[in-house]
């Protein structure tokens, strides 16, 4: 059984043992695979659970801190024939502009700290009868911290403390709040809520991994055509 159940994750597609964060589920599932005291019905059960639902929903490729262990969305831009000053100062303003709460700023250190908060549309399965679940579009809110820092005309943007504002939780849970290192494993949780996790992941890579770094970046770049008038 436990020759069987830990060839069932070597054979999954090479694009999802390259994740980083897939590895942590592969790890988790030959933890429970190899603990004696686990039932290894049970434990192939979940096997069979997991990849399945993998199967139907692509797993988040998310990038990871080699030195935290975690989820850390960084990228360096480069902005041809711009100084530091003005970077900075349109970074300032894009700030005020997407109503970011400013934290800390020092053109001389070339740091730029805000806080900031984003709806995420993505999907969630609900419990409708005891052998009935649904699954149905929900929006999760994730708050966030974006640190910027500049070096000549680089811009160094990554995001971090993203923590998620669940509704709809479960039948006894409204509410819930959660920091999204904390979903991992996940297969670990509630297999009710695998959906609800891998999908809110994969929206925030899109949001502030692409989306706002993209905003921020276009902004900047869009300098000389701010003031042809």
């Amino acid at each position: 059984m436990k020759n069987s159940l830990f060839f069932l994750f070597l054979v999954m597609p090479a694009v999802y043992i390259q994740a980083q964060t897939l590895e942590a589920e592969k790890q988790y599932m030959n933890m429970l695979i190899n603990n004696e005291q686990n039932n290894p019905e049970k434990a192939a059960e979940l096997g069979g659970k997991w990849k399945t639902f993998i199967s139907d929903y692509k797993y988040p490729e998310l990038p990871v801190n080699s030195y935290t262990g975690e989820v850390d969305f960084t990228d360096v831009i480069l902005f041809e024939n711009m100084d530091k000053q003005i970077i900075y100062q349109r970074c300032l303003q894009w700030i005020a502009l997407n109503f970011q709460e400013l934290a800390y700023h020092d053109l001389d250190a070339g740091k730029i700290i805000a806080n900031g908060s984003v709806t995420l549309k993505h999907k969630a399965e609900t419990r409708v009868s005891f052998t009935k679940k649904v699954s149905s579009q929900t929006e999760t809110t994730a708050n966030y911290t974006l640190v910027l820092t500049l070096k000549g005309n680089k811009l160094k943007y990554n995001i971090t403390n993203v923590e998620y504002t669940f509704s709809n939780f479960s039948e006894s849970i409204n509410e819930m709040s959660m920091s999204m290192n904390s979903l991992f494993p996940v297969i670990a949780k509630d297999p009710l809520q695998w959906e609800r996790y891998t999908t809110v992941l994969t929206e925030t890579k899109a949001a502030l991994a692409e989306g706002l770094k993209n905003t921020i970046a276009g902004y900047i770049k869009s300098l000389e055509s701010d003031y042809k008038f």
